[in-house]
């Protein structure tokens, strides 16, 4: 008797070789994107120092990372449904990791928020397309609940990233960004 894998308790027994390839690339670029927040926010007060910058400035380092979703996530909606979803994907992860990491090494505050404007557009690129590629691999219940173990890892990314990324703070402020660099061999993998 074979054990109860997460997969299973969300209905997502038999399935063909290509979802059983795509659908964990697709959750863990899901995760991913999570770090952009969660990963961070304890950091923040670790920047005042180093940077000589105000409690309400270090606000800016999620605006300008939240930001460009507003106007370029259903742009980057149409760009995938006229050249691709794989592709974007690549894409905006790829951005996502060497923004995010480029981050570590910025020489100045400006330089952080740039640097966190360009991982914004990464975050862009591939925030609704996690959603999307979850029904476009999944059909009827197998669907819900694909999009349930979604929910269900973010939901586990939301317990575990904060504290993770508070003790790296505790290290250094730039520790936590040196994370995202684990993010740019996904890029790679999802590259068609």
């Amino acid at each position: 008797m074979r054990a109860p894998s997460l997969a299973l308790l969300f209905g997502l027994g038999e399935l063909a070789p290509v979802q059983r390839r795509a659908l964990p690339l697709v959750y863990a670029s899901s995760l991913a994107l999570m770090m952009g927040v969660n990963l961070i926010q304890p950091a923040l007060p670790a920047m005042i120092e180093p940077f000589g910058v105000t409690d309400a400035a270090l606000g800016m380092v999620m605006a300008v990372y939240t930001a460009p979703a507003i106007v370029l996530s259903p742009l980057f909606g149409v760009v995938a449904d006229l050249y691709g979803r794989r592709l974007l994907l690549a894409f905006g992860l790829i951005l996502f990791s060497l923004g995010g990491t480029a981050v570590a090494f910025a020489p100045s505050f400006g330089w952080i928020l740039a640097l966190r404007a360009v991982q914004g557009i990464g975050f862009s690129a591939v925030i609704p397309l996690t959603v999307v590629l979850i029904g476009d691999l999944l059909e009827g219940s197998k669907e819900v609940g694909g999009q349930g173990l979604k929910v269900f890892l973010d939901r586990v990314g939301y317990l575990i990233l904060p504290p993770l990324g508070g003790l790296l703070a505790a290290i250094a402020w730039y520790w936590p960004f040196l994370c995202y660099i684990l993010v740019l061999p996904l890029g790679i993998l999802v590259l068609p």
